[in-house]
């Protein structure tokens, strides 16, 4: 057995000591920028985030290599509609909303009854300009599901776009009677006060 051997162990464990007194102390590894919460659902923000011996890297760099870990999951496991799920979540955080329809079509024809993933699939239709799919969407929602309030609410959204205030009045007003005490309930009282 090497004689320095255990020297350099006892280093190396007093280094994992000190990186781990750090992170517990809040400190921030320079690696990952900021580390500051987020919105999920905000398209992430442009500009420089992590840095890798000084060159800039994106600000949604980890999430765009977890994109392509599951791409490389999928090609592996194609029937796997939680993975599909996920793919689509991660075009919708950062704001890619065309890209998101592909993974969010697949994990419907896979779990049709998702009613959370179809109401992300109709925001992404509505981002991509196709308000009358996502109409379609929300409607097969709110159908199955009269209290799904982020349905519902959405509804409202799309309509007012539309120019149809008095729809969206109803879908604002129906979102208040599902439940007036949530963070949905405040923006549709505020739409419907902005409405008046």
């Amino acid at each position: 057995m090497n004689r320095h051997l255990p020297k350099v162990l006892l280093a190396f464990a007093g280094l994992l000591l000190i990186l781990a007194l750090i992170n517990l102390d809040g400190g921030e590894d320079p690696h990952r920028g900021s580390g500051k919460e987020s919105d999920p659902r905000a398209p992430a923000e442009g500009g420089s985030g992590s840095t890798i011996e000084g060159q800039d890297m994106p600000a949604n760099h980890d999430q765009l290599m977890q994109i392509e870990n599951l791409k490389g999951m999928l090609e592996k496991n194609p029937a796997d509609s939680e993975h599909w799920i996920m793919l689509g979540n991660l075009y919708y955080d950062i704001g890619k909303f065309a890209q998101a329809l592909g993974p969010y079509e697949k994990a419907l024809l896979l779990a049709p009854a998702n009613e959370n993933v179809r109401v992300d699939y109709a925001v992404c239709l509505f981002n991509t300009g196709q308000d009358g799919k996502a109409i379609q969407e929300l409607d097969k929602v709110v159908l199955a599901n009269p209290n799904h309030q982020t349905a519902t609410y959405n509804l409202g959204v799309i309509h007012l776009h539309a120019g149809n205030k008095d729809r969206a009045r109803q879908y604002w007003n129906r979102t208040l009677q599902i439940n007036a005490t949530t963070d949905l309930a405040s923006k549709a009282r505020d739409a419907l006060d902005r409405l008046k």
